[in-house]
C-alpha cells in the first residue's frame, strides 16, 4: 500500500450516483474485480492509529532494498497481518484482500452511518470498510459570494431609471477541515484469489 496523503476535496459538485467515497477511491493495484457483497460492516478506527501504521509502512518501504513491485508474497502477507491488527479485524490475513481506500479532506462532517459508505463498499465487493475521521483545523479560504447592487441613473431623455445587477465578490472565510480515510477489505470466498490472474 502506498503512503496515503490527504487530498483536499476541491470539487463541491459530486455527480449523480457518485459519492465522496467513490470519487476518492483508489483501488489496490492488481486486484481483480469482485462481485458485490450482500452486506458491508462499517468499523470505526482511530485516525491517528491508522495514519501511524501508514507512516510506519512508508518508512519500511523507503528503507527496504526491494522495490514494492518486487516484494514476495510473504512480505505482503505480513503487511496485511499488521494492518488487520491495527484495525482490530479478526480475520486470517491469508483469507482477506485489501481492495483499496478512499482518502480526502472535506469541510463538512460526514457520517459513516448514512448508508452511502456501506452501499459503495458493497458495490466494490468489500465485507468491511474501516472508517477514520479527524478534525484537521481551520483554514482561510477565498469563496465567491453573490452581491446585488442597485443603481439609479438618469436616462438620455432626463428621466430616472433603476436597475440591479448581481456580482460575484471574493470573500475570505475560515472553514473547518476534516480528514477522512476508509480502507476496504474483502473476506475471500472459496476459489477467490487476492491477485489478478
Amino acid at each position: 500500500m502506498r503512503p496515503l496523503l490527504l487530498a483536499p476535496c476541491t470539487c463541491l459538485l459530486v455527480l449523480p450516483g457518485c459519492t465522496l467515497w467513490s470519487a476518492y477511491y483508489t483501488p489496490y493495484p492488481g486486484r481483480p474485480k469482485y462481485p458485490p457483497t450482500a452486506a458491508a460492516q462499517i468499523r470505526r478506527v482511530d485516525f491517528d492509529r491508522i495514519t501511524e501504521f501508514v507512516q510506519t509502512e512508508a518508512r519500511r518501504s523507503q528503507e527496504s532494498s526491494v522495490a514494492p513491485e518486487d516484494e514476495g508474497p510473504e512480505v505482503k502477507l505480513e503487511r496485511r497481518r499488521r494492518l488487520l491488527a491495527v484495525i482490530r479485524l479478526q480475520e486470517p490475513a491469508e483469507q482477506t484482500a485489501v481492495l483499496g481506500y478512499s482518502e480526502f479532506r472535506y469541510t463538512e462532517i460526514l457520517s459513516p452511518n448514512d448508508g452511502t459508505l456501506a452501499a459503495f463498499a458493497r458495490s466494490i465487493g468489500a465485507d468491511y470498510a474501516t472508517f477514520s475521521a479527524k478534525y484537521l483545523g481551520d483554514a482561510d479560504q477565498i469563496v465567491s459570494v453573490p452581491q446585488q447592487t442597485n443603481a439609479v441613473v438618469t436616462t438620455s431623455d432626463g428621466r430616472w431609471a433603476t436597475g440591479s445587477a448581481t456580482t460575484m465578490v471574493p470573500v475570505q472565510v475560515s472553514q473547518s477541515w476534516f480528514g477522512y480515510l476508509v480502507i476496504y477489505i474483502r473476506r475471500l470466498r472459496p476459489g477467490e484469489s487476492a491477485r489478478a490472474e
